[in-house]
Order: structure tokens, then sequence, then C-alpha cells
């Protein structure tokens, strides 16, 4: 005040009272003054005005901000309706006018901008600013706030809400009176460019969204709907407790469900992938026209109705590609599933190369601890499960080519990620096999097999009388070992079926070597997968659910013995008749590996196979200790197949020879391995007569108790598939 002290010595009367400089009214002595600075730069500071004068100088400010905003807003909504016009002269423009529809017949990723900085949703941030600034300025006294928004969602079980993408947004001039359904709607807007920039175009809706507060407390409007976060900013002052409002910033979350959060996330593996084209199809606009009307801008009051915004695809009349007659890809290559169908992953022109085959055998290892330690988490119970499914889809000539695929299925390309949520009871009937429990369970997408219907495998301990889910960095060990036996022995029963279309013989065919042709039983094994939840707390193998059309459940060979076990089947031809073919089959993988490798452990139903181990051996074209323990515990390594197999009539026709007899082998042995192990009726044969050895039945080296003992003891093994619907 010291450089105006001349000015208020003038400015007084002979009493010593002040003077109003505007009005020049004088005042009795003790009456204070207000000073009102001067904004209009005419050389002087500003005046000691009376409580009249500086009422009128006030209003007059009030009313040029008004007419700058209603000015604004009119220029603004002119530039808008200029620039949606030019956007339809364009789209004409490139498109052409006509009845004719060109539309591309192959799949389009979507279109984002190199700089996503600009959206359509920007277009009305400017009206809405100055929308909510008329409004907080039609008062003498502005009361606005500034509002902090964010996009968060709740996991499951969780107390404190996540953060998505970092989406945070200010938003200013917002009136301390608003009501819910306003602000949810400016909210909304405001975070809109910065969720179609990470959702890659995700149609998302006012009504997908909930308003929130801090506490996680969702807002409810009131009737009449204001008031929203007005009492955070009104406080009691003075003696008599009157309230006075203060300006602040509060802060509110726009929240997502769990559900839809992971479709969002499914949307944007498609559009990063290549296999989704646009946005999620008959999604419907924003409903944001509960407070908005059609009338003027030039009022500066309301806004005009505008739809949510739209992410525009690539121009239809774009040139189609040529479709390439090669093969696709590992990682596009997809498997058709058929219960009656048998294996045929094996092309007509493959040859297997036995260095490549030891190189692809001793690459099947344990994952690495880095890739254990990301996915080690604590298991809980839980109902509903989202998760993703690595499902594989290699082929024998791939697992040659990277012995590695295998191992971490997370990033590998020879498995397929698929978005899906786990459901199953909180006290669903668990079976346990030796080291693994099973359980049913069901899959919002079809991930293995051709339903919807599951089986979730994990390794278990006991602890005294209890069985207990091992830790996770035990499950994804052992879990990831126990998919690499499936694959494994999907590959080598392709490999039978393949060496069975390479003799040439059609079924039903007598071949040189017999005057009978038995008809091959049609395998495979179940589809399965690897699944990891979303919140990292649980780890499954998912294998495809064995249903009771399939027939029941048995085991036809075990780990311990190259011997099927006929005591333990159905006296059912057709079942003694799919046991001898499996041990064929052992035979073919055993002569075409070089007795390599061949799968055991064989069980499940009339088509479909589960649970199978596969075993290799230490010969001299592998180190001992390269193989045995790559496969898992199973992996028993035995080296008396050719002593213990018997040839069937499967191995006789397809001109398998018999192993050589060593003399260590019992003399019934040999008597055994001189027989076939079961008759052929003649509706499954030629006409030609069976031979007269084939109707000596069973043979009898299962009378014998050091083999009956073993196949007793492992009988029910492996048996957590069965009948778990």
């Amino acid at each position: 005040m010291a450089p105006h002290t001349k000015d208020l010595s003038i400015k007084m009367t002979t009493d010593g009272g002040p003077v109003c400089q505007q009005c020049k009214t004088a005042f009795p002595q003790g009456v204070t003054l207000a000073f009102v600075h001067n904004s209009g730069g005419r050389g002087f500071a500003g005046r000691l005005c009376c409580d009249g004068c500086k009422q009128y100088y006030f209003n007059k400010k009030l009313q040029e901000e008004k007419k700058n905003l209603a000015q604004s807003s009119w220029s603004k909504a002119s530039r808008l309706e200029d620039q949606l016009q030019i956007h339809k002269n364009n789209a004409e423009a490139q498109r052409g006018t006509g009845d004719t529809f060109r539309a591309s017949l192959l799949a389009q990723t979507v279109p984002l901008p190199e700089n996503c900085g600009y959206q359509e949703a920007h277009k009305f941030y400017d009206e809405m600013r100055a929308h909510m600034a008329s409004r907080a300025y039609a008062s003498d006294v502005p009361e606005v706030i500034s509002i902090k928004v964010d996009l968060k969602y709740m996991r499951s079980g969780k107390s404190t809400p996540v953060l998505i993408a970092n989406i945070v947004e200010t938003v200013g001039n917002v009136p301390v009176n608003i009501g819910v359904k306003d602000l949810k709607f400016v909210c909304y807007h405001t975070i809109l460019p910065l969720f179609l920039r990470w959702s890659k175009g995700y149609p998302l809706s006012v009504d997908d969204v909930q308003l929130r507060n801090k506490k996680w407390v969702e807002f409810v409007p009131r009737d009449p709907d204001q008031n929203a976060v007005a009492e955070k900013f009104y406080i009691k002052a003075g003696k008599g407790g009157q309230k006075k409002f203060r300006a602040g910033q509060e802060e509110v979350h726009l929240a997502l469900s769990t559900e839809l959060v992971v479709e969002i996330e499914q949307h944007i593996e498609e559009v990063e992938s290549g296999g989704k084209d646009q946005a999620k199809p008959n999604a419907q606009p924003a409903s944001d026209s509960h407070w908005r009307d059609e009338s003027s801008l030039a009022e500066g009051t309301t806004f005009a109705r505008i739809n949510a915004p739209s992410i525009p695809l690539h121009d239809t009349a774009s040139p189609i590609p040529p479709l390439s007659s090669t093969s696709t890809s590992t990682k596009q290559r997809k498997q058709t599933f058929s219960a009656v169908e048998p294996s045929s992953l094996v092309p007509a022109s493959f040859s297997l190369d036995q260095d490549r085959l030891r190189l692809a055998l001793i690459g099947v290892r344990e994952p690495g601890k880095k890739f254990v330690r990301e996915l080690s988490w604590k298991v809980k119970d839980q109902n509903i499960i989202p998760a993703t499914v690595y499902c594989p889809k290699v082929t024998l000539e791939d697992l040659l080519t990277e012995p590695t695929l295998l191992q971490q299925p997370a990033t590998s390309e020879g498995f397929q990620a698929i978005r899906t949520t786990l459901t199953y009871p909180t006290d669903a009937k668990i079976r346990y096999g030796t080291f693994k429990l099973a359980f049913p369970a069901t899959t919002t997408e079809v991930v293995v097999g051709t339903t919807c219907s599951v089986c979730l495998k994990q390794v278990f301990y006991s602890s005294g009388d209890l069985r207990k889910p091992c830790d996770e960095a035990t499950q994804v060990k052992e879990l990831t070992i126990e998919m690499a036996c499936l694959i494994w022995a999907e590959q080598l029963l392709g490999l039978v079926y393949h060496f069975i279309s390479e003799t040439g013989l059609s079924q039903g065919e007598p071949s040189s070597s017999t005057s009978f042709a038995p008809q091959v039983p049609q395998f495979r094994f179940v589809g399965c997968g690897l699944a990891f939840s979303d919140d990292r707390n649980h780890i499954f193998l998912v294998e495809e659910l064995i249903n009771r059309s399939e027939g029941p459940f048995y085991k036809f060979i075990n780990n311990r013995s190259a011997r099927p076990l006929f005591e333990l089947l159905p006296k059912d031809e057709e079942y003694q008749t799919r046991a001898r073919f499996l041990a064929f089959a052992q035979h073919v993988q055993y002569v075409k590996t070089e007795g390599m490798v061949y799968f055991s452990d064989l069980q499940g139903s009339k088509h479909l196979l589960t649970d199978p181990q596969i075993i290799t051996s230490s010969s001299d074209a592998l180190v001992a200790s390269d193989l045995p323990v790559n496969f898992g515990k199973g992996n028993l390594n035995h080296e008396n197949f050719n002593a213990e197999h018997l040839c069937n009539e499967f191995c006789k026709y397809y001109g398998l020879k018999p192993f050589q007899e060593s003399d260590s082998e019992s003399r019934d042995l040999k008597e055994e391995k001189r027989l076939f192990i079961g008759p052929i009726s003649e509706s499954k044969c030629c006409r030609t007569s069976p031979s007269p050895i084939l109707s000596r039945g069973l043979h009898t080296g299962l009378q014998s108790s050091m083999y009956r003992t073993k196949e007793m003891e492992i009988s029910v093994e492996g048996k957590e598939n069965a009948r778990l619907e």
C-alpha cells in the first residue's frame, strides 16, 4: 500500500474520513474502503472503492467472462460442424458413391495411428470444458473443483483395486454441485482416448463402467441428482458455523468388471496376433444422452448429442493379397480331433533320422529356473478362474527340428495361447493316482478336444493321512514333463500309423506272411494344455475328458513290462485285440527308432488314451545319463523289451521279425514268443481260414506269478481321468 499513500492523503475530508475514489462519496472516519486493482493498464494501480463500487466492478468483469465464453462455444461448435462435413466429404470421395459395396474377403488388422495422442473423443474436450466453465461461472461466485479419474478393476479375492494401463487423467472447471450421472459421463469421456489407445479400439460403453469413490464405494444418484462430491468442499467457518466453499480436487475411479478386463485383454491379443481385424461386433455406443439435449451450443449451457467414437477400418477397396499354397507355420496350424480317428500327424513323405531323433530326445528337459521362478505362486481354492491355456500345435518334424520346443510353453511358438475361464465346484470329486490328482471342470472356450468338458490335473504329496498339492515350482516342472509325455506319445503313435500305411496293405487283405488280415484299431491320445491363471495362483494340466460314451476305462500295458495286462481286461475280444495292437505299436516304435524310444503305461477307453509314459534307452548311441530323467520318474529305462515283448498277429501281418532269443530266456517264455497271443475271429479276418495255432487262446505266460504280481500292483495307476463326469 505504500505507493498509494499520496492518493489516499488527497482523498480525505476535513474531519479525516475516507472518500471513494470512484463515486467521490465521503464517509465518516473509521469506515474501511476496498482497494480494487486496475486491469486496464491506464497508468494507475487501482482505486479505493466503497462496497457499491466494488460490486459494480465485480459484476462488470463477470459479464465480460460470460460473453467471451458464449462466443467461444459458438465458434467451436461451428468448427465442429465444418470438421464433420469435411470428414463426410472425404469418406465419400475415398469410397466412391453408388450401390456397389466392395469388401475385402480377408481379415484386416485394426489400423491405429502412429501418434495416438489425438482421437475422435478429443472433439468433445473443448466443448465439455466450455460447458463446465459456463455452468460454474453462472453464479456470482464461481464454485469449481477438479476431478482426478483413473481406470481400475478389482481382482477376485483381493481388496485393493488394480490400475489399468496407467490410465489417469484430470479434468478441471467441474461445478461442485455436479450429479452422479453427469460426473460419470465427464470421467468416461476424459479417459476414453487413453482407453482406446490401450485396448486397440475396443468399444467401451459408458454403461460398462461404474463410478466409485476412493474407498471403492459405488456412487448412487440422489433425487434430484446433484452434489455427488460437494460435501468435501464445504467447511464450517466463523462463529455462526456457516459453511464456506473451498476449492480442491476429488479422486474418483471408473471401475471395470474382471470379466470385461479379461475380454478386453483377449481382444488386444487377437488384434496384435492378426487374428482379429475390427472392434467387437454389435457393440452399442455410449449411452450418454441422459443429460444432453439437441439445443443450440450458442447458449454455452448444453452439448449436442454425439455418439461414442469409433475406430476407422481399412479401406474396403484395398487389394486382396494372394493366398499362399505352402503349409502354414507351426503357430498358425490347427488340429482337429475325432474320438474314432487315429493319429495321422506324420506326413506321407516323412523319413526318420536317428541323429535328429537322438537330439530331440535329449532336448526334453525340465523348464529352466527362471521360467519356474516366474510362474511359482501360491495355490488357492477358487471356483471360477480366468486363465490362459497353452496348447501344443506341433508335429514330430517340429520336435526333431527344435528339441527344446516343449521347455517353455508360455513363450514357445509351438504352443497356441487360448484365453478361457476354468470353472469347477469347490466340492469337486477328486481322484488320486500314483502322484497326480484329477477332477472335472469346464471351460468357456473349446480348449482341448471337441467340447468344453476337461479334466484338470495337479501333482500332490502325502502328509500323514492328507494328500496336498505340491508347491508351484514342482507343479510347473512335473506338469510340463507330463505334457511332454502326451505330446511325444501322440507323435510316436502317429509314427505307427504311418508305418502301417507305408506297407501298402489295406485292411482285410492277406499279406505275404499271413493268411489273415487283422483290423487295425483306431487310437489317439487326449488333447492337452498347460493352464496358468490370470491371478498367478493356479497351475493345471488340462486334458480332454474321457466321457462314458467312450466305454470303460482300462489299463492295457504298464510301464514295468512290455506284456499287455490281459487278465485285467474284459474277455471281450475287442479289448484283447486292442491290447495286442498297442503291444505291436511298441514293437514298431522300438524297431523304427533302433531301440531308442517307445511309449508305455497305456490306458484309457476304446479310442482315447491318457497318462502315457515315454521309455528311453541308454543304448550305445546315447549317454546313459542323457535320457532316463527327461520324461519323469516313470521312465524306468528297462532294457528287457526285446526279451519281454510277445509278437502277435499284427507283428506277423506287417512283417515285423521276432527279437533274437537270448540264452537267459526261460523255456516258457521262448514258447510264448512262438505263439500268437489271441484268437482272430472270422468276422475280422479275410475269407481264408485263420491259422490253427491262433485257436490256442491266451498265452500261458500270464499264469506266471512273477509278472502277475507286477501287473496287480500297478493296475490302478493312472486312472485319474476315468469317469470324472
